[in-house]
């Protein structure tokens, strides 16, 4: 019988006995009847990584009562059209995370971890100084317990005079993790963002902060909220404030302390989702993953690797940020569910939208693909192999029509 565990409990609460080694193992995702994805260790006789049973289902049977007690979101799965729900029925879902693409060396010369070991990393990061203190919340997908291996760890910061910047501390937390598991696995990367500062200074030349040419401020003294990036701080009070509606802290001491103060006009927030569509098609304009830009053997580069992971989750990230702006942002805010609610919204441009999104959700599953057959105990894929298929997982997506589509959205 599992043991259950409270999200973000330490391996080291737990009885030295429930302490096992980390390995490896085969996982299976369950979809709970709320629509929570939910990962399950199949039988094995080997012991399990860090946790006997996963905080994803603990987080998924809470999130299961929460739904039956009514608590209010703005899209219920039970009300999807049946267009809608044949849609998702046929496809995947377009993207429950952000995906992390690794190198060849990163592939063959690690094990994939186990997912559960990233919410052990993610209650670990949350047991530190700056998180306890109030001035860093964990984000993203592995707050719903919806994560994978590929999983970014996401943070959000507000730079303060005693926690300017909390790279080295997260990453203190990582080094511990590769340590304890004597660099079997691939360690999952951290992403921070910082959403405001209580001085400009704490955040110019930060390693985790780039500053975009919008908006800039700072505490004034009377401000509850400075918005370093208004744009930045506004997605992520709509991301935040649905953690904290639905999960209250640490989340809704974070809004309330350091949100609470941005609020992003509609005409801004439009403006900004055609600055990012704009960038983002430019960029594939520019043909990234041409020939002439890899390495001598084919090789991608971190850049390269990076620019896919943020493609990859480019629909999901516009759909939030459309969302917003309609004031229809839903709550949870899984990728699911942002789904759900855009295709709720039944609108020209938002079909339009739709079907140039759907390639996107094949990436998730080809890329698992090429990584089982670099895995593969036959006849493993060689570097220039793996880099030429990868290449081709990103061939011919509809960046320039989708662009097309938000021009038509903005017209509306």
């Amino acid at each position: 019988m599992g043991l259950w565990i409270r999200v973000g409990q330490s391996a080291e609460d737990l009885p030295l006995a429930a302490q096992p080694r980390i390995c490896g193992r085969e996982r299976r995702a369950t979809r709970m009847p709320c629509g929570l994805i939910v990962h399950e260790a199949e039988s094995s006789s080997r012991p399990r990584s860090l946790f006997a049973r996963s905080a994803a289902e603990a987080l998924a049977d809470l999130w299961c009562r929460r739904i039956l007690q009514g608590v209010p979101h703005r899209v219920c799965h039970g009300q999807r059209s049946q267009r809608a729900t044949r849609d998702f029925q046929q496809t995947a879902k377009l993207v429950t995370f952000m995906g992390r693409f690794h190198s060849y060396t990163e592939v063959m010369g690690k094990d994939l971890p186990p997912i559960e070991d990233l919410q052990w990393i993610a209650g670990q990061i949350a047991r530190t100084e700056p998180f306890r203190e109030g001035s860093a919340v964990l984000c993203g997908s592995i707050c719903w317990g919806v994560y994978s291996w590929r999983s970014d760890i996401d943070i959000a910061h507000f730079s303060t005079l005693q926690y300017p910047n909390i790279d080295a501390v997260v990453q203190q937390v990582l080094d511990g993790y590769a340590e304890r598991t004597q660099g079997q696995f691939i360690v999952p990367r951290f992403d921070v963002i910082t959403v405001g500062a209580d001085s400009l200074a704490l955040v110019a030349g930060a390693p985790s902060v780039s500053t975009p040419p919008i908006s800039l401020g700072v505490t004034d003294g009377n401000a509850p909220v400075s918005s370093v990036f208004t744009e930045t701080a506004v997605l992520f009070g709509d991301h935040i404030g649905s953690l904290a509606a639905l999960k209250g802290d640490p989340w809704r001491a974070f809004v309330a302390r350091h949100l609470s103060g941005v609020a992003g006009d509609p005409p801004g927030r439009r403006e900004a989702i055609e600055r990012y569509v704009g960038a983002m098609t430019t960029e594939w304009e520019r043909r990234p993953l041409h020939r002439l830009n890899l390495g001598p053997n084919g090789e991608l580069g971190s850049t390269h690797l990076d620019l896919m992971a943020r493609s990859e989750n480019y629909p999901v990230n516009l759909m939030r940020r459309i969302l917003g702006v309609a004031s229809y942002y839903p709550r949870p805010d899984r990728a699911s569910d942002v789904q759900d609610a855009f295709v709720a919204l039944d609108r020209t441009w938002s079909k339009h939208l739709w079907e140039h999104f759907q390639p996107f959700s094949t990436i998730a599953p080809r890329y698992e693909q090429l990584v089982a057959k670099c895995k593969s105990s036959g006849a493993p894929l060689g570097g220039p192999a793996y880099y030429a298929e990868l290449r081709e997982i990103f061939s011919g997506l509809p960046f320039a029509k989708i662009q097309e589509a938000v021009w038509e959205y903005l017209r509306s």
